[in-house]
């Protein structure tokens, strides 16, 4: 990860498929915090399998082998950066992956390459890409940063091809050159490939740090929802990640919705996340950030990196599943945040979309939105209705799937309520509710 940053509030700003209905109204209500937000949802049908964290550590003990060949590190412009980019690209190859070895021409050193994977199928013109940095600081063999997120994103890779499964989208994988001089590798991938047909990048760096923390970037987006959820089944609630950027920042840049997972760098932990999560507060999350100590296995958290590597293949199936990928605070606007979510669900349990409220301090208006997440093309209903305790209320039903609404109805000083539903392909219906609150 590299030390060039600032703090910011990365906004997605992809607008990738339709398939929403929306709804505003003037209640006064007061937004709930971030943890609060997340509502548990029905993920069954795009489950990803247990990823073996001893197949990470393989990986990571690699890493730490081709450093110790290569002068201690795998800098960029290195023996050991190459010989990284070798030992992935092979093990790539050998599993029936797609590799390209881009060479890096706009690199500081220009025979540096990123190395991209592609495993065949799916929509490629909706492909979701997970990714991180391959290469290390010059001080050290750079193992939680960032062979940790190079290693998880390997393995994950090589359990799609083991399981093949038949999912929606286009899946590609990524590991970026030059990372650590300034996002050199990432920038010259989408300056010179483009982003066109990239619906979502999911980022890991830095997913072992010894006295870890959970943070997700852009958590709010639909490409970090099964995430968001997974940390939260496994009773380690996330934060939002609020230091820009790795190489998910130049995605965001390039309009594509990015999110980034990582255990945390060389700030401290606080008490309330050591009372949350275990671990030590007032020390380093990763207490060898950008040192000669970042080594394996003494600066590895083996459960933090499973956990870690669990939640990326969760997000990487889930949105390898979906056709539509809207963001509801696009669709309300970037001063709303999310105040509650749930699924659309049949009565079988399948998840169709999901209807969210949203709340904005500045306008002092919820929203309401009902998101089409499978078989947006299908000519089919998406309805919501937005109803006050008054009884007012107001409801659209859209005449294709792709959206119903918007409808509005001011509220102010009542309670309101959010009723979504969704016909499925075969004529079933999936509702999703909201109950009565969110008082004025």
């Amino acid at each position: 990860m590299s030390k060039t940053r600032a703090v910011v509030a990365i906004a997605s700003a992809a607008t990738l498929a339709v398939g929403v209905a929306t709804v505003s109204l003037t209640a006064h209500a007061s937004p709930k915090e971030s943890t609060e937000e997340s509502q548990s949802q029905d993920h069954s049908t795009n489950n990803a399998p247990d990823i073996n964290v001893d197949g990470v550590k393989h990986h990571l003990q690699k890493f730490q082998t081709i450093a110790d060949d290569n002068g201690g590190n795998r800098a960029a412009g290195t023996s050991g950066y190459q010989a990284s980019a070798d030992y992935v690209a092979k093990t790539l190859d050998d599993a029936g992956f797609n590799v390209t070895r881009q060479t890096c021409g706009s690199c500081d050193n220009s025979e540096d390459e990123n190395v991209i994977a592609d495993w065949p199928g799916g929509e490629t013109d909706n492909t979701i890409m997970i990714g991180g940095h391959l290469d290390s600081v010059a001080d050290g063999p750079g193992i939680d940063d960032n062979g940790s997120g190079s290693a998880a994103v390997l393995q994950i890779a090589l359990t799609v091809a083991e399981n093949n499964p038949e999912l929606k989208n286009h899946m590609r994988f990524a590991w970026w050159a030059e990372e650590e001089l300034g996002m050199h590798g990432s920038k010259h991938y989408i300056d010179n490939t483009g982003v066109d047909d990239i619906a979502g990048y999911i980022n890991l760096d830095m997913v072992a740090g010894t006295n870890a923390g959970y943070f997700i970037d852009n958590m709010s987006s639909p490409t970090a929802v099964a995430m968001v959820d997974h940390f939260d089944s496994i009773d380690k609630p996330a934060e939002e990640f609020t230091d820009c950027c790795s190489d998910n920042g130049p995605f965001t840049d390039a309009g594509v919705e990015s999110t980034l997972l990582t255990t945390g760098y060389g700030e401290s932990k606080t008490q309330e996340q050591a009372d949350k999560w275990g671990g030590e507060a007032g020390k380093p999350y990763d207490p060898c950030y950008h040192t000669a100590c970042d080594t394996y296995p003494d600066n590895i958290n083996a459960q933090a990196l499973d956990h870690m590597t669990d939640a990326a293949a969760q997000g990487l199936w889930d949105n390898a599943s979906k056709t539509n990928r809207y963001n509801p605070v696009e669709i309300c606007g970037q001063d709303y945040s999310i105040q509650e979510r749930e699924a659309v669900t049949t009565e079988s349990g399948t998840e169709l979309g999901q209807v969210y409220m949203l709340w904005s301090n500045d306008a002092e208006q919820n929203c309401a939105v009902t998101i089409k997440t499978t078989a947006a093309g299908v000519e089919t209903q998406t309805a919501v209705t937005l109803a006050a305790e008054s009884g007012d209320n107001v409801s659209d039903k859209g005449a294709f799937a792709h959206y119903a609404g918007p409808v509005k109805l001011d509220a102010k000083g009542t309670c309101v309520k959010v009723d979504g539903s969704i016909a499925a392909e075969d004529g079933t219906v999936g509702t999703g509710s909201i109950p009565l609150s969110h008082c004025g």
